[in-house]
């Protein structure tokens, strides 16, 4: 059985996480992209924060038992 964790939920909303530099520069790409309406880049700087994100969790959450 597959344990999914909250912030790997793929339909939640990506937010930035406060206080954190390059969650904020990847959240000002991804908002730039949007503004151009390039659908790609926004959704890879959705990954970016996605992977950066569960990067810097990672330690946070304790293995599934």
């Amino acid at each position: 059985m597959t344990v999914r964790r909250a912030y790997d939920d793929q339909s939640a909303p990506l937010t930035p996480v406060p206080g954190c530099a390059v969650c904020d520069d990847l959240v000002s790409l991804r908002d730039e992209a949007r503004t151009r309406r390039d659908g790609s880049a926004e959704t890879d700087a959705n990954v970016l924060l996605r992977r950066h994100q569960r990067q810097e969790r990672a330690h946070e959450v304790p293995p599934p038992t």
